[in-house]
């Protein structure tokens, strides 16, 4: 991976793009240039090409860090997946058979909401480890994939 940066004179920002190859970031510097000399030159215009600096081969772009949100996003999705997989349409659909006359219903319901709770205690308790730095933050899809599976009954 090669970084692009070019800075910008009056307040010494930078700008930066991530590209495979180097000949990839030495083609936007020179689109850049071309594409957009008013906006270029109202940004810094003494600047030419020889301001960009194409940074050596960086061993690991490192992904940002979800935030709490992300995660909850995620495993709601994965809690309403769960529940459509089923006919219903979502996590709050299937809860509400909880008391339903129909067995296979409400059992379902019960199942479900059972594992919704196993699956929040698990996410927030695995979530306060990372935010107190006694485990890495996980990316999601990986989180995910260990949060508790659900056992639904059989009919």
């Amino acid at each position: 991976m090669f970084v692009a940066i070019m800075a910008v004179e009056a307040n010494r920002a930078a700008k930066f793009a991530v590209f495979e190859t180097h000949a990839e970031a030495q083609a936007h510097i020179s689109a850049y240039l071309e594409r957009w000399p008013e906006a270029f030159a109202a940004e810094a215009p003494s600047l030419n090409n020889a301001d960009w600096w194409i940074v050596g081969q960086a061993v690991s772009v490192v992904p940002p860090v979800p935030h709490l949100a992300d995660y909850q996003a995620a495993i709601t999705a994965h809690l309403d997946a769960a529940a459509q997989s089923r006919r219903y349409d979502g996590s709050i659909s299937i809860a509400s058979y909880l008391g339903s006359t129909n067995p296979q219903w409400a059992e379902e319901a019960a199942a479900f909401v059972a594992w919704r709770d196993a699956v929040w205690v698990y996410a927030y308790a695995e979530l306060d480890k990372a935010m107190n730095g006694q485990r890495e933050a996980p990316p999601i899809a990986g989180f995910v994939s260990e949060l508790p599976v659900i056992i639904w009954p059989e009919f």
